[in-house]
Parts: C-alpha cells; sequence; structure tokens
C-alpha cells in the first residue's frame, strides 16, 4: 500500500512539475544555448538553467498582488506566460574578442526558426542581440536575448502578450526621454 501512495505522488510531482515548466528549458533554448556556446572561444560554467512556466507565474503574480508596492508588478507578470534563463560564468577566455561570425551565424540560425532580430549591439569584447518573434502581424508574442562578454554568457527566452507589458512599463515610467528645458 505504501508503495502506491509513493508511486501516486511521484506521479502527482512530477505532472505539477511539467505544468509549471521548472523541467528544464526547452529544445530550442538549448538548440541557441549549444549554437553560442559551441562557437565562442570561452570555457564556461553554468551558473543557473531554469524554465518558469505559466502556473508558477500565476502563483508568484498572485503572491505579489499582496504586496503593497506602488509598482504594477503582479499586472506586469499576468503578461508573461515563460521565462527560460541561463547565465554561465566564463572560467577562461581563449580569445578576447567574439568573432563577428558568431552573431551572423546566431542570426542565421534564429531565422530559420522565425526570429528577426532588432538590436545588435557590439562593445570590445561583448556582444548583445535581441530577439522577437510573433505568431500574429501586429503583436509581440516572444523575445529572446543572447549577450555575450568576458565574464559571462547570458540567455534570456520570454514568451507572453509582450506588446501589453511594454504598455504597461511606459505607463508607468514613460519612455526615459528628458526634454531640456529653453
Amino acid at each position: 500500500m505504501n508503495i502506491k501512495r509513493f508511486l501516486a505522488l511521484g506521479l502527482i510531482l512530477l505532472a505539477s512539475l511539467s505544468f509549471t515548466g521548472c523541467l528544464g528549458v526547452n529544445g530550442e533554448f538549448r538548440t541557441v544555448r549549444n549554437h553560442v556556446l559551441r562557437n565562442i572561444d570561452m570555457d564556461v560554467n553554468r551558473d543557473i538553467e531554469l524554465s518558469i512556466g505559466p502556473a508558477l507565474i500565476s502563483f508568484a503574480s498572485l503572491f505579489v498582488s499582496f504586496a503593497e508596492t506602488d509598482e504594477p508588478v503582479d499586472e506586469m507578470m499576468r503578461q508573461v506566460k515563460r521565462v527560460q534563463v541561463g547565465i554561465y560564468e566564463v572560467k577562461k577566455v581563449h580569445n578576447a574578442k567574439v568573432s563577428s561570425s558568431v552573431v551572423s551565424e546566431l542570426t542565421d540560425l534564429m531565422s530559420e526558426k522565425g526570429w528577426k532580430y532588432i538590436v545588435k549591439s557590439r562593445d570590445r569584447n561583448e556582444i548583445a542581440t535581441v530577439f522577437v518573434r510573433s505568431e500574429e502581424v501586429d503583436e509581440l508574442s516572444e523575445m529572446f536575448v543572447v549577450a555575450v562578454s568576458d565574464q559571462e554568457v547570458v540567455f534570456v527566452h520570454i514568451e507572453g502578450e509582450l506588446e501589453d507589458l511594454i504598455e504597461i512599463a511606459v505607463r508607468e515610467h514613460g519612455l526615459g526621454i528628458q526634454v531640456a528645458n529653453k
């Protein structure tokens, strides 16, 4: 009888983790991560790699809604469906300059998967690229950020109603543009 209870508990735990998205990053995330890590001339250690799904985000949003804050954090969290994050510490840099071919090959890989880049930034030995993908022409449903420096490599994938998330942020904080007085 106890074995059946433990088996049932294990199956319930496995099912709940599957619905929350906490079992790990998806295949597309792993493909991008592996492509970048294979093509940079650095040795890295994984610090964090996680996926947070809709159930856990909803629970966190509910928890945050009870907190006393002037920020609309819970409203913003309700716009996000899934977040995947990977942070890798650079142990050893074999070549301090990140090759521009890494960015162009990554852009080609992402383009094949329906992503479009909106920002590419290069500053000395650091690169950052932001990709977006949408199901509909007038909506923004996914964003993928890849940043590589001589200290860390970071991947962030966000899914949700991102245009609504941006609208909330702009409504609350403006665009951060300051106009000089005459």
